[in-house]
C-alpha cells in the first residue's frame, strides 16, 4: 500500500478508486500515475504488512513539472507585397506537449478572427503543433492587421506577442514617352510607354480611341499591323500608317492590385497615298 503527505502527515492513496493509479498490489506493489498533475506532487512510501507486522520504505519525492506552452513569434513586424505569399513565424516550447495552435487576426477595424487548422485551407497554412507559424497565400490588403498565436497544452494556453502584417502595393504607373506624335502615311511608328509597377505587372494593352469609338488593339491577331504592347515591351509599334491610325492611344498596364493607365498621346499621320488611273 502506498502512502502520499497530505499537510505534513501521510494518507492511503486510494487506487482502487482513482483509474489515474495502478500497482499498489502484492504481485506488482510499485505505484503507477498515469496523467501525473500537480496536485500529485509531495513524498510517498510504500507500506507493506505481513504476520510479523507491518513497515514502511523510505520515503521518496515526486516533482511535477510543466508550464503552459511559451509561445513567441520570429519578429513583430511582417512586411509583404500584395498577391504574395507570407509566413509569420512562431515558436512553441511546451511541457506537457501542445495539443492545439491556433492564431487570432485583428483587422484595422478590430475585428477578431479565429485562424485554426481547419479555416479556409486555400487560403491558410501551418497553425498546428508541428508547425505552428502561420502561412498566408495570395495576401490582399483586408489580410493587413495585427496577429497572436496561441498554443495549448493539459495545463493551459500560452500566447505570443501580437505582429503586425503590413500590405503595401499599387496599380501600376503609365506614362506615354510624347503627348503627340506624327508619321507620313505608310510609314512606321513607335509609341513610347514606360511601366513602373510593385508588385510587377503581369500584361499591357493599348486602347485607341477615333472620333470617340474606343477599341482595345489585339497585337496578336493584327497580322502584323502592330508590335510590342508586352510586359518586357509596353511600347507600341504600328507599321504601315495610314489614315485610320491617326487617333489617340493610351497605354494600359495590370498587376495583382489594378489597372494603370497613362495618359493619351495622339497621334497625326500626313501625306496620303495616290493611285496613277
Amino acid at each position: 500500500m502506498k502512502q502520499q503527505t497530505n499537510g505534513g502527515s501521510f494518507s492511503n492513496v486510494d487506487i482502487a478508486g482513482n483509474n489515474r493509479y495502478s500497482g499498489g498490489t502484492l504481485s506488482s506493489p510499485t505505484l503507477v500515475i498515469n496523467s501525473a498533475q500537480f496536485s500529485d506532487e509531495g513524498n510517498y512510501r510504500c507500506h507493506g504488512v505481513n504476520a510479523a507486522g507491518d513497515a514502511n520504505s523510505i520515503v521518496t519525492n515526486l516533482d511535477v513539472t510543466g508550464n503552459v506552452p511559451t509561445v513567441t513569434l520570429t519578429t513583430t513586424l511582417f512586411p509583404v507585397l500584395v498577391g504574395n505569399d507570407i509566413t509569420i513565424g512562431c515558436n512553441v516550447i511546451s511541457n506537457p506537449g501542445a495539443t492545439n495552435v491556433y492564431w487570432r487576426f485583428e483587422n484595422s477595424g478590430s475585428q477578431i478572427t479565429t485562424i485554426s487548422p481547419n479555416s479556409n485551407t486555400a487560403k491558410y497554412g501551418g497553425s498546428t503543433t508541428t508547425s505552428p507559424s502561420l502561412v498566408i497565400k495570395n495576401v490582399d490588403f483586408s489580410d493587413a492587421g495585427k496577429y497572436t498565436c496561441y498554443a495549448t497544452n493539459s495545463i493551459g494556453t500560452g500566447n505570443s506577442q501580437e505582429g503586425t502584417l503590413q500590405v503595401s502595393g499599387q496599380p501600376p504607373n503609365v506614362v506615354v514617352t510624347l503627348p503627340n506624335y506624327s508619321v507620313d502615311f505608310g510609314q512606321q511608328v513607335t509609341l513610347g510607354c514606360t511601366v513602373t509597377a510593385n508588385p510587377a505587372h503581369t500584361s499591357v494593352y493599348w486602347t485607341k480611341n477615333k472620333n470617340g469609338i474606343v477599341t482595345n488593339i489585339n497585337v496578336a491577331n493584327s497580322g502584323g499591323k502592330y508590335s510590342g504592347s508586352t510586359v518586357g515591351s509596353p511600347s507600341l509599334t504600328i507599321t504601315n500608317s495610314n489614315l485610320d491610325d491617326q487617333a489617340s492611344y493610351i497605354c494600359n498596364a495590370q498587376n495583382s492590385v489594378g489597372l494603370g493607365s497613362s495618359s493619351s498621346t495622339v497621334l497625326t499621320v500626313s501625306g496620303s497615298k495616290f493611285c496613277n488611273v
